[in-house]
């Protein structure tokens, strides 16, 4: 009789106590961004490394974060010292692939840095996302802090994380010179004192400020689909994104995208049955096409080509302009140029075009305006989606352009 009811108590507190274990797994997220170490002191003529790590993440396909620091006392050191700006140096987490987003910003006190699973698979587990040297300019407390993270998996989902940042402080002392020996003197009447060694004291760094604008954030409307679209994009994998970078203000105007007249295989990033032609082109001697030509079984699905495009924090202009030539059999297809975020989300929408026009069978131009997107970056992305039943549809796409002017 004792067992039977020692059973039920025991069975009665399992049921309990498995939903609200259900239930704190499920508030809880696995993932953790931090930074290590979390405190650190280092001396005025010092260095500090820090490293952003990422743990128990699973099905890893981007990875975006941007930090914030106090730029009066320390500032990031240059781990690429023959590209423009300053970076950081790339971690092992999706190593196989290269950052589209590693700038950091000594004036404004801030560090972007982004990378997605184009060679390299998904990652799990934990590991270094990249490493930051920060050398000291005055003494205090410098909180270094997550401002905005973003995790996404391989079907463009977000990844619940938590965050927690960390802090240099420069204490006000340098490092003491090592005091020289100075030489025995023999009692000889001829013999002369040798002059005493001094010591060099160690040089203070001296700050470099580059300047770049503070990141805005800019509000992501969601993506509205089309009716008839069944599917919708996944992200490819088929091509390195060669990333651009954030130009500097200054002199002249600055074009960002890389091979916009499609003369090479290189720049763009190719879903489905999208690829470089001849066959039709505005500029010399190659476009995009994007769809079904007509001698093509008719499929559904979707076919894209997109591009990274990074804009400075400020500008006098920020244009989007490229040529397109629509072909289309079936009013229901669709033809598209989107803005979007790591994850997919729909900034803009500069083309989406309906029946006829869909069917122009003819150069058309787009100039679109950028200015609501300056310091921040977005994928350029040129999209065809076939329904796979009535007439077929196609989109050729050349000469590309993203003209920033100071």
């Amino acid at each position: 009789m004792v067992r039977r009811a020692h059973r039920a108590w025991m069975a009665a507190c399992i049921i309990v106590t498995m939903p609200l274990l259900a239930l704190w797994a499920h508030a809880a997220p696995a993932a953790r961004l931090w930074l290590e170490p979390s405190v650190q002191q280092i001396g005025l003529a010092g260095e500090a490394v820090v490293e952003v790590w990422l743990g128990d993440v699973v099905d890893l396909y981007g990875v975006e974060v941007h930090l914030q620091f106090d730029p009066a006392l320390v500032e990031v050191i240059d781990e690429d010292p023959a590209a423009a700006g300053v970076q950081i140096a790339p971690g092992n987490i999706l190593a196989g692939d290269v950052p589209f987003l590693n700038q950091a910003d000594n004036a404004a006190g801030q560090i972007d840095y982004a990378v997605m699973a184009v060679l390299s698979a998904p990652f799990n587990g934990s590991g270094v996302l990249a490493t930051i040297r920060f050398a000291a300019k005055a003494a205090g407390v410098a909180s270094v802090s997550f401002v905005g993270s973003q995790l996404v998996d391989s079907s463009a989902a977000s990844i619940p994380h938590s965050v927690i940042g960390g802090s240099v402080q420069v204490l006000a002392v340098t490092a003491t010179p090592t005091p020289s020996v100075s030489p025995s003197i023999t009692p000889t009447p001829t013999a002369t004192l040798p002059p005493k060694a001094t010591s060099t004291p160690t040089p203070t760094r001296t700050p470099t400020s580059t300047p770049t604008a503070t990141r805005t954030p800019t509000a992501t409307p969601s993506r509205t689909p089309t009716p008839t679209a069944t599917g919708s994009p996944t992200p490819s994998r088929t091509a390195t994104p060669t990333p651009s970078r954030t130009p500097t203000p200054s002199g002249p105007c600055s074009h960002l995208v890389v091979n916009g007249g499609f003369e090479y295989s290189t720049g763009w990033t190719l879903q489905g049955r999208a690829e470089y032609t001849t066959a039709r082109y505005h500029g010399c001697c190659r476009s995009v096409r994007l769809g079904i030509e007509w001698y093509e079984p008719n499929t559904s699905g979707w076919d894209s080509a997109q591009q990274w495009i990074s804009l400075p924090g400020s500008a006098s202009s920020a244009r989007l302009r490229f040529w397109y030539y629509p072909v289309s059999g079936d009013p229901n297809d669709s033809q598209y140029c989107w803005l979007m975020d790591l994850s997919g989300h729909v900034l803009a929408e500069p083309l989406r075009l309906t029946w006829p026009a869909s069917n122009g069978q003819a150069w058309a131009y787009v100039d679109y305006d950028l200015m609501p997107f300056l310091g921040r970056g977005f994928f350029l992305r040129f999209e065809v989606y076939n329904n796979g039943y009535g007439g077929i549809t196609t989109l050729y796409v050349d000469d590309v352009d993203v003209q920033v002017c100071p």
